[in-house]
This record gives structure tokens, sequence and C-alpha cells, in this order.
């Protein structure tokens, strides 16, 4: 069943028909053809399902779409190329940084990622963002990684052990420190990326861990307060604690 739109009569979707298959039979593709008959492409396939081609035809439509997606991979890898210039460019605008900055990045990643109502670790499933973390957790706050535990998050299906051995070796969290592994239901949002290793939840064990968050949420603020009002972060911060 064809659905029309209000805007033509019976007559003129009659005309369409007859056109579109005038032109169909010249061997235009239904995209051409639309630029002339406004209908979707669903009704152009209903009415044009019972006109055949001729092999010369159908040659000539090939070797179009070839040169048009030949077209669009070049223009996408441009594209690509333009991406990737400007990203080199700014990675070499950032100078080596001093401990400070160090401090300060670790700490915004925390205000935005970082557990705030209870523990303090993050969960997260960028491997270059977990390895940042920890080294950051090293550097500016003296935590290694025999010092944190971890537990994943996998896609039901998923390889617990071989993915424990992946974030061990990469953060250098001893096996030992891994919990167990929660698996989540199979469903419409279940990702197949091989190189997904799951999501995992790193925490500072130990007494002393609340303190520590508060410290870090405090640096954290204490570089926005130059750019935000105190009344806005002492909200913000209770919001985010719960207190």
């Amino acid at each position: 069943m064809t659905t029309r739109s209000n805007k033509y009569s019976n007559t003129q979707y009659r005309l369409f028909r007859t056109r579109s298959e005038e032109l169909r039979k010249k061997g235009l593709s239904y995209k051409d053809i639309r630029k002339e008959i406004p209908v979707s492409k669903s009704t152009l396939s209903i009415w044009l399902r019972e006109i055949k081609l001729t092999t010369n035809q159908i040659k000539q439509l090939g070797a179009r779409y070839d040169s048009q997606l030949k077209g669009a991979k070049a223009n996408q890898k441009k594209s690509q190329e333009r991406k990737n210039l400007v990203r080199k460019d700014s990675m070499a605008e950032i100078p080596q940084p001093t401990k400070e900055a160090l401090k300060i990045a670790g700490a915004m990643l925390y205000w935005a990622e970082g557990n705030k109502t209870c523990n303090t670790g993050l969960t997260n499933s960028d491997p270059a963002l977990i390895v940042f973390f920890i080294e950051w957790l090293r550097q500016a706050l003296n935590i290694q990684p025999t010092q944190l535990t971890a537990h994943l998050n996998l896609h039901r299906g998923g390889d617990g052990e071989k993915e424990k051995k992946f974030w061990s070796k990469l953060t250098r969290i001893p096996l030992a420190n891994f919990g167990k592994t929660f698996f989540k239901p199979r469903g419409k949002g279940y990702r197949k990326n091989r190189l997904y290793h799951g999501t995992i939840r790193i925490r500072i064990k130990g007494t002393g861990t609340v303190l520590l968050r508060y410290k870090i949420l405090g640096w954290a603020e204490g570089f926005i307060q130059y750019y935000v009002s105190q009344q806005i972060i002492e909200a913000n911060f209770c919001k985010k604690t719960g207190r």
C-alpha cells in the first residue's frame, strides 16, 4: 500500500507513476527519478518493481554507483586527514605539564567522572583515561596500584578472566585486587566491538579514603573558583556529595 501525501490528488499520483515508469525504463536510478518525482523511495520501489532493466543499464548504474562511492571515500579520507592534522597541531600546543598542571588536570577529571558519595575512585571504559588516572594518583597522591581495588562490568558473553588480565596488565593493579565481575544482560545495547574491554570501577582501598575524595574535589574547586562564584561551587558540591 502506497502512502500518499495530501498535497497531491489521485490524478497527480497517476501522472507521477507514469512518468517514473518512463524514467526507469530509460535506466535512471531511484535517486535520479526522485529529483523529478516528489515521492518516497519506498513508493518508487512499489511502482517500479515490475520493470526490468537491461544488462547495459545495470552496468551503467553500477559504474555510476562505483564512481560516487569512490568520490565519497576520497572526501571522507580528506576530512579525516584534516581532523588528524588539527589533532596533531593541538597536541603540539600542550607543553610538558608542571606538577601543578598535572594536579589540576587529574582533579578536574575526578570532578567530572569520579565517585562523589561513596569511596574514592572512578569508573570508565576508556583505557587511556584509566591509565592516566592511575598515574595521576601515583604522582599527585602517592597512591600505588597495589592500593587499588577493581571490579569489571562486562556484557553477557564476555570473558571475565581474560578481561581481568587485560586490565591488570594495563593498570598494574594485582589480579588479587580484582573483585567479582558483573555481567550485564544481553540486550539491544549489546556491544560487539572486539576492542571493547568493558567498564572498570577503581577504588582506593584502606582507611582515610573519604578525606582523599574531599581533598581531590577541593583541588578542583580551588581551580574553578577563579571562574565560578563561590555560591555556585557550594551548591554544586552539596548536590554532588549529597551533603
